[in-house]
């Protein structure tokens, strides 16, 4: 047994991982598994995982970070695991995490993304990181081909230019509120397929920013998929 799915079992708890910790598993999904805490986690440090779910195990913290920093890891989901902070991102920092979902880890910051800062990742997810500063997005892996940054409200048009010497492919900046015109001359640079921009007019892009900036793209990359609505 190589791969088991467990989400949404609220009646899992930390004795009942005891029961994995002897299986080969490669890919364990415990989404929505409530009942989980760090504790539990330690079951989980000597499977030759490579792929985990932790989403909406909210009673997760910094703690049980450090019973992974072990594994093989190449995808992690902690999306809503909310009691997890910056400095508790150091137990990711040696992982070979190439997909890593922090969607809504509310304490995530500068310090957070510094830890991440050597990992070799192709996608990130910090979608409604609220604290991510301009600076922090220069701590991005040059490696990064997928980055969502939407409802991010925290960064710039500063931030926006330390993308452009990532890579990027596909960029999520839907409802940033404070990018203006001036982002698009950066994200000009960017190699992109895809760039979503919902939301984004209640900040201060203009319809006339965004129809340069599609024009001017026409001819270079007409494959681009440009996605922009109130």
């Amino acid at each position: 047994l190589k791969k088991l799915n467990l989400s949404e079992w609220d009646q899992l708890t930390d004795a009942g991982l005891a029961h994995l910790s002897t299986l080969p598993l490669e890919e364990l999904d415990l989404s929505e598994c409530r009942e989980i805490t760090d504790t539990g986690l330690v079951h989980l440090s000597s499977l030759p995982l490579k792929k985990l779910n932790l989403s909406t195990c909210t009673r997760l913290t910094d703690a049980g970070l450090a019973h992974l920093s072990t594994l093989p890891l190449e995808e992690l989901d902690l999306t809503d695991c909310r009691e997890i902070t910056s400095p508790g991102l150091v137990h990711l920092s040696s992982l070979p995490l190439i997909d890593l979902n922090l969607t809504r880890c509310l304490q995530i910051n500068r310090l957070g993304l510094h830890h991440l800062r050597t990992l070799p990742l192709r996608k990130l997810n910090l979608c409604a990181c609220p604290k991510i500063p301009d600076i922090a997005l220069s701590y991005l892996s040059r490696s990064l081909q997928v980055l969502d940054l939407s409802y991010c409200n925290q960064f710039t048009d500063g931030g926006v230019a330390c993308l452009s010497i990532l890579s990027l492919q596909k960029l999520n900046l839907s409802g940033c509120k404070k990018i203006t015109d001036a982002a698009l001359s950066y994200l000009a640079l960017l190699p992109l397929q895809e760039l979503s921009l919902y939301q984004c007019r209640k900040s201060k892009l203009t319809d006339a920013g965004i129809q340069k900036f599609k024009e001017s793209h026409a001819d270079k990359r007409p494959e681009m998929n440009l996605s922009v609505h109130h």
